[in-house]
């Protein structure tokens, strides 16, 4: 193990990376990676942390994403992208919708892509209703108590297929991913 350390680069700069695409690519990169890299005994085990690093890779993606469509939709964001409020991923998934619906309407958008998006978003949806249902603050995967520090983060036994919650993230992730791109290739050219 000592031996492979010494091929980190421990010089990594971070000032420079201020942005929401690349926060949301590293997560990416690194849930894509846990997936990968455990096998199905170590998946168990490493359950919170890679359901809070999924958790956390949507709610980034939404917020870039967020961030793009409004210059786009000239709409304003009903939220605010900080505070309690700003972790919430139903409010943020809805958010992304409506920019996207806007968008949709006020360029044309083919339906076909409509359909396609539609698709997708169901499962971006349903992905988004399960972790929100189990962490809806983004507190419960990496504490084991909530704020009053007495409070179970989990009252009872939830009990979560990881491979259809990693079914789920693959092909939904698409939607966060790609979605500012598709519509670019229907605005006029600047």
């Amino acid at each position: 193990m000592l031996e492979e350390s010494n091929k980190w680069n421990y010089s990594v700069p971070l000032s420079h990376q201020n942005e929401w695409w690349r926060y949301f690519g590293e997560y990416l990169w690194f849930v894509q990676l846990a997936f990968n890299k455990a096998d199905q005994n170590e998946r168990s085990v490493i359950s919170r942390p890679v359901l809070f690093l999924i958790r956390h890779t949507l709610e980034l993606g939404y917020k870039g994403n967020i961030v793009e469509l409004q210059k786009i939709s000239g709409i304003e964001s009903k939220l605010k992208l900080r505070g309690r409020v700003g972790h919430n991923l139903e409010n943020l998934h809805q958010d992304f919708e409506r920019h996207f619906r806007e968008i949709s309407k006020r360029y044309s958008i083919d339906a076909d892509i409509i359909a396609q998006f539609d698709r997708i978003n169901l499962r971006l949806t349903n992905l988004t209703n399960v972790l929100h249902r189990l962490d809806a603050d983004s507190y419960a995967f990496r504490y084991p108590f909530k704020t009053d520090g007495t409070t179970p983060s989990f009252q009872q036994i939830e009990t979560l297929n990881i491979a259809e919650v990693k079914e789920l993230f693959t092909t939904a992730i698409t939607l966060l991913k790609y979605t500012t791109d598709v519509i670019a290739e229907y605005l006029p050219p600047t």
